[in-house]
């Protein structure tokens, strides 16, 4: 079954790619990012990623950063600080636009997925260019799979606490190891 996803997303990134001039990924540094990165990067090696950043952790920037060297993530680190104090997905969402817009992007691959957002489609257009979801199909199962399958690390937020609280916990029940501990 996760095979068939993982042809289906594949679908989607050569289809977007075959419409784009100049795409990029959203890599939040989240476990569904770190798949999609993870994906595109097997097709266009040094594609560029924006990582925002506005409000996260020294110490979850740092892993970013560690997971990024390790796989050979061409990543900028960005914040919208006028927007420290709203809402998360407006930060990124500011900063991923503002990225796209003045960077000449025209295609921005996410790590969305319908199940935790509202993304309506695994590829569609907006003023501001061509949105691309491919895992768009992929339960929070089928992530912590690709993971294991591909042997990446897990991000440091999901080896702690807080992770375990913000309904993290799933891979730890599934019985998979912690590839980075």
């Amino acid at each position: 079954m996760i095979q068939n996803k993982i042809s289906v997303a594949h679908s989607i990134i050569k289809g977007a790619l075959s419409i784009s001039e100049k795409p990029f990924v959203a890599f939040s540094g989240g476990k569904d990012g770190l798949v999609v990165a993870h994906m595109v990067s097997r097709i266009i090696p040094d594609i560029q990623m924006v990582c925002e950043v506005s409000h996260t952790f020294d110490v979850v920037i740092e892993d970013i950063k560690k997971t990024a060297d390790k796989y050979g993530f061409n990543v900028i680190f960005a914040s919208e600080t006028k927007l420290i104090s709203g809402y998360c997905s407006q930060r990124q969402q500011r900063t991923l636009k503002k990225f796209q817009k003045n960077g000449g992007y025209d295609c921005t691959f996410t790590g969305r997925t319908k199940w935790d957002n509202t993304v309506k489609a695994p590829m569609y257009k907006t003023k501001h260019g061509l949105q691309a979801h491919p895992i768009r199909d992929f339960k929070e199962a089928d992530v912590w799979e690709y993971l294991r399958l591909h042997n990446i690390d897990v991000p440091l937020v999901y080896k702690s606490k807080f992770g375990e609280r913000t309904g993290n916990a799933p891979f730890y029940a599934m019985g998979y190891k912690n590839k980075g501990c």
